[in-house]
C-alpha cells in the first residue's frame, strides 16, 4: 500500500516541482519584457527600483553620514525619480 501511494505521489511532487521550475525560468524575462514595452509596466519597474534605493538610503549609518547628509541624498533620488516619472508620462515609449 505504502508503495503504491508513493508511486502516485512521487510523479505528482515532480509534476509540482517541474511546473515552479519552469514558471521561475519564464517569470523573470515576462516581468522584465513588460517594464520595457508597457506604459504600467515601466511605471511598476521604476516604482520598484525607487523603493529599492529609497530602502538603502534610509539604512545608511549615521556615523560615517551626518543626518542632512542622507536627507540630501534621499531628496536627491526623490528629484531624479519624479524626473524620470514624468519623462516616462510624457513618452512612453522613449528608451534611456
Amino acid at each position: 500500500m505504502i508503495v503504491k501511494t508513493f508511486g502516485v505521489l512521487g510523479p505528482i511532487m515532480t509534476a509540482i516541482g517541474a511546473f515552479l521550475l519552469a514558471y521561475d525560468v519564464f517569470r523573470r524575462p515576462i516581468r522584465l519584457v513588460e517594464h520595457e514595452l508597457f506604459y504600467k509596466g515601466h511605471l511598476q519597474g521604476l516604482k520598484d527600483f525607487q523603493e529599492i534605493n529609497m530602502g538603502v538610503f534610509e539604512r545608511l549609518s549615521t556615523p560615517p553620514y551626518t543626518e542632512e547628509e542622507k536627507n540630501k541624498l534621499i531628496r536627491e533620488q526623490e528629484a531624479k525619480y519624479e524626473t524620470r516619472r514624468e519623462e516616462i508620462e510624457k513618452n512612453p515609449l522613449k528608451k534611456n
